[in-house]
């Protein structure tokens, strides 16, 4: 997701040292959709404010969810 969105909202170092960097943050916002206010984005409009590196990490989570149109 992150390479997709081209920004990175978390940095990890695996067991070789090395950096690598992966965005959360789509998931993170679907996770909660869904299971905090038990709503499916699927076949949904969504409206996404914002061109930034959040807007871009948020919207191949939102995409894999099948909505209507974005």
């Amino acid at each position: 997701l992150a390479m997709e969105a081209r920004a990175v909202s978390n940095v990890i170092i695996n067991h070789r040292q090395e950096f690598l960097g992966l965005n959360l943050d789509g998931m993170g916002l679907v996770n909660d959709i869904k299971n905090n206010l038990h709503l499916s984005l699927w076949d949904k409009s969504i409206l996404i404010l914002g061109a930034g590196g959040a807007a871009r990490g948020i919207l191949g989570a939102i995409l894999r969810e099948k909505p209507l149109s974005i």
